[in-house]
């Protein structure tokens, strides 16, 4: 079967106050997830210098992160209930099971990419409660730099209630905001003059949350000449100013649409192309279609002239991609083991090349989504997961169809599992062969 494996479904997500409270088998839960093995290579975390404790608050403070990848943007607290069908109006039902865990795209992304083996630090805040308190020491249990992880002395950390309805394989998130980072803690911290920066970081992540930080930061990388790459999940506040400024962008499947105002997919990416002229990779995630990602080079290619020609091509590699894989159907190389033990395998490829009517090249390619042996069991997260390897990929140098290779794989496994990083793999259960690209550009 072919599963959602790189991109969230559609979601109900509304707005509400609350904070997620505990409950021990939530705990137990956690618990048993911080106890698998510690797979990261070559990477201790060090303890964050300002610890929280009580309601204190950590001020912002400039301090220079040893990190290959520094992400800025939203962490937060996820409460999970599995059931076995969203419940109608006025009824009471039971959940089959329940899960706290961290969440928040930013902070989601940062862990599977320090569980592939990546040094990474997260900028963001949380609130002076309990739900911080848990944010903060699951992110440090994964290894994740928090030195800058700010605590508000009045507002809550962002919570999140999610139903997975196991009989329709979907999600509805009741979403509960905390406070912005303020331009005023951004420039405590440093931002926009690249205090936060190191000659280690190789890439700055920005997932469009905080943006008043988000543009200073911006600012710093660009100051340093390190790249960045920007999520666009939906049109956000101060979006636009990063997409413009980004090396490498990331869509889920409705943001091209939404954001061009473009009826057809391939309008709405040849828009996107000609729009943002310092990206060298676009890549968009199409649920359990896969993935369609740009890049930019030099060289002639296939004529695009309108986004008609564009989803033209983009069908007929969709082609090449099937026949590809009919071509190995049952003998598809096993990429990854899930922590259930199910494998994963890798779907098919293929590429081409356009170029816009102006004379700029790209290199176009499509891959299909992962297979697993078992059911899905939750796509909450899957695109944070993909991500995350996308990070690593990025900061390591890899090429584009090995990062969505790694991607595809790394976004399946975690769909195995309840909550956005339970199943989220660590470098050791993928094959030798991936682990391989990764360590051997990290090495170089």
């Amino acid at each position: 079967m072919v599963v959602h494996a790189v991109g969230p479904r559609p979601d109900h997500v509304a707005a509400m106050s609350g904070i997620a409270s505990s409950s021990a088998a939530a705990d137990r839960q956690r618990g048993a997830m911080h106890q698998q093995p510690d797979n990261r290579c070559a990477y201790r975390h060090r303890p964050s210098r300002y610890p929280i404790v009580g309601s204190a608050m950590k001020e912002p403070r400039p301090a220079q992160l040893d990190c290959a990848v520094l992400g800025l943007g939203s962490c937060g607290l996820d409460t999970l209930a599995l059931v076995d069908s969203f419940p109608a109006p006025d009824e009471k039902i039971r959940a089959r099971r329940l899960l706290i865990q961290g969440g928040g795209n930013c902070a989601n992304a940062l862990t599977a990419a320090a569980r592939l083996g990546a040094p990474v630090a997260i900028i963001s805040k949380a609130g002076s409660d309990a739900a911080g308190s848990s944010i903060e020491a699951e992110l440090q249990g994964e290894g994740i730099d928090t030195q800058c992880l700010l605590f508000s002395k009045t507002g809550p950390s962002p919570t999140t209630y999610i139903i997975v309805d196991a009989a329709g394989g979907t999600r509805t998130c009741i979403h509960s905001p905390g406070e912005d980072m303020t331009a005023v803690e951004g420039e405590a911290l440093g931002l926009e003059r690249g205090v936060v920066l190191s000659s280690a970081t190789k890439l700055v992540f920005l997932d469009g949350r905080h943006p008043e930080a988000a543009v200073q930061l911006l600012g710093g990388a660009h100051a340093r000449g390190i790249p960045v790459l920007v999520e666009a999940e939906k049109p956000r506040p101060g979006l636009d100013v990063l997409l413009q400024g980004a090396q490498y962008v990331y869509t889920n499947a409705t943001f091209p649409k939404t954001w061009t105002q473009e009826l057809s997919l391939g309008s709405a990416l040849l828009c996107m192309l000609g729009r943002l002229t310092s990206a060298r990779w676009l890549v968009t995630t199409l649920g359990p279609s896969g993935l369609v990602a740009f890049q930019r080079q030099e060289g002639s290619g296939e004529p695009i002239g309108s986004g008609a020609d564009l989803d033209r091509l983009m069908q007929k590699l969709w082609g090449e991609a099937d026949a590809r894989r009919k071509g190995i159907e049952g003998s598809e190389e096993a990429a990854c083991t899930a922590l259930n033990g199910s494998l994963v395998r890798v779907g098919a490829c293929a590429s081409g090349h356009l170029q816009l009517q102006d004379g700029t090249g790209f290199g176009v390619l499509v891959h299909q989504a992962a297979s697993l042996e078992t059911e899905v069991v939750d796509t909450t997260g899957a695109g944070d997961a993909f991500l995350g390897s996308l990070l690593v990929s990025v900061s390591v140098g890899a090429s584009l169809e090995a990062a969505a290779k790694l991607g595809t794989v790394v976004a399946a496994a975690k769909c195995t599992e309840l909550g956005a990083r339970t199943g989220m793999p660590h470098l050791a259960q993928l094959h030798p062969s991936l682990q391989g690209v990764l360590e051997s550009r990290r090495a170089a």
